[in-house]
């Protein structure tokens, strides 16, 4: 599905005439930079409830670190790993306890780095498994590809993103009107507010119907700032599936 059907399912779920949304949602002339940051909003959460699967093959060279953008271009903080797998050279993989490894953000070029802390693999090769966002712009769409069974739930979130914003601009509009106008603001942004919760509803059911999550998908993560040997800063984001 392209991502100008999507926009357009997108607006006749939402029901919000071009010019509405060109004139009342934001300061912005242009209709598709409101839609747009819409949709990425409503990818986010859908990222996070049915992110895609990630598996990753790495060459080990008896190294404690690896930079994980060598094998994944564009590695972000969207990107989480589960597991760490090194062979045994038999059947049966071994996968490594998470106590043993970490992932950082370098502070002075913002990579993001694998560290084993203990046991290093040798010169073989590992293997990360775990889970990276959904991307859909102008050229790639991984929310049909990957689930397409949600693709109208995801239509239905992003929907939900434009009728709040309108929702806001005409509370805002409610709050420095005074009279009739005013009653006749706050009844429009009650009308959107209510549209965006069901629809929100609607989301969340088809999604829990087909085993996704509800925002936390993706796992727990825990940040906090650390230095190394040497003094070094770094940014550190430890493993901690629930």
């Amino acid at each position: 599905m392209s991502y100008s059907a999507i926009r357009k399912r997108v607006r006749d779920i939402a029901q919000a005439p071009d010019a509405t949304v060109v004139t009342q949602m934001t300061s912005d002339t242009d209709t598709d930079k409101v839609e747009h940051r819409c949709i990425q909003g409503a990818l986010l959460r859908f990222s996070a409830d049915r992110p895609r699967r990630l598996v990753a093959r790495y060459a080990a060279s008896g190294a404690w670190e690896y930079a994980l953008a060598t094998v994944i271009t564009g590695w972000d903080e969207g990107y989480q790993i589960q597991r760490v797998v090194v062979p045994t050279g038999q059947q049966d993989r071994n996968v490594m306890d998470e106590a043993d490894w970490e992932v950082y953000q370098r502070h002075e070029d913002g990579a993001w780095y694998l560290r084993f802390l203990d046991n290093a693999p040798g010169s073989d090769y590992f293997g990360i498994e775990g889970t990276r966002p959904h991307a859909l712009d102008s050229t790639t769409d991984t929310v049909t590809s990957d689930a397409p069974q949600l693709v109208d739930a995801f239509c239905k979130m992003a929907a939900a993103e434009v009728l709040e914003v309108l929702a806001n601009y005409y509370a805002r509009n409610a709050e420095s009107t005074i009279g009739a106008d005013g009653v006749n603001y706050s009844t429009q942004s009650d009308v959107y507010s209510r549209r965006a919760k069901a629809l929100r509803d609607e989301y969340a059911a088809q999604v829990k119907q087909t085993g996704g999550g509800s925002g936390g998908a993706c796992g727990r993560i825990v940040d906090w700032d650390g230095s190394l040997t040497g003094g070094e800063d770094r940014l550190f984001h430890r493993r901690g599936l629930t």
